[in-house]
């Protein structure tokens, strides 16, 4: 891998040895950046990446990685939930998200806060669901696109 990349105004700059790091811990995860919050894959991520951040943190590190340009594409595609939502339940999950984070579109903030628990537990209880915090974020993701 390079271990230079031009910033934003053109300049080389090395790469971050903890961002190298990460990037190498990523792609040994072998899952999508939007498959693999909550998985067993990213604990083993958290766990190996030696930092104080939290796993938020580090998610979202890795998404402003993605929006630079240096996460590597991953040829195996997410996971696809196998819950089918009624319509109700996607317009309750789409208004539970919206509450805590304005707009689908700002979705990546939610994981692994205390906003993203507390939509879990809503829709859990309006829908009579016992959904874990995996499935509820591909079923956020789906509904997203």
């Amino acid at each position: 891998m390079n271990t230079e990349d031009a910033d934003l105004f053109g300049q080389r700059t090395p790469h971050d040895e903890h961002d190298r790091n990460l990037l190498a811990l990523y792609e040994a995860a072998e899952r999508t950046l939007d498959d693999l919050p909550y998985t067993p894959e990213f604990e083993r991520l958290y766990a190996d990446i030696s930092t104080d951040e939290s796993e938020g943190d580090v998610l979202r590190r890795l998404q402003r990685l993605r929006k630079a340009g240096k996460l590597p594409r991953l040829g195996r595609r997410g996971s696809t939930p196998a819950i089918h939502l009624t319509p109700e339940e996607e317009s309750t999950l789409r208004a539970l998200v919206e509450e805590k984070v304005e707009s689908l579109g700002q979705r990546d903030r939610l994981p692994y806060t205390a906003d993203f628990d507390a939509v879990l537990l809503a829709f859990n209880e309006q829908t009579q669901r016992t959904l874990d915090h995996h499935t509820l974020w591909r079923l956020i993701a789906r509904i997203a696109k």
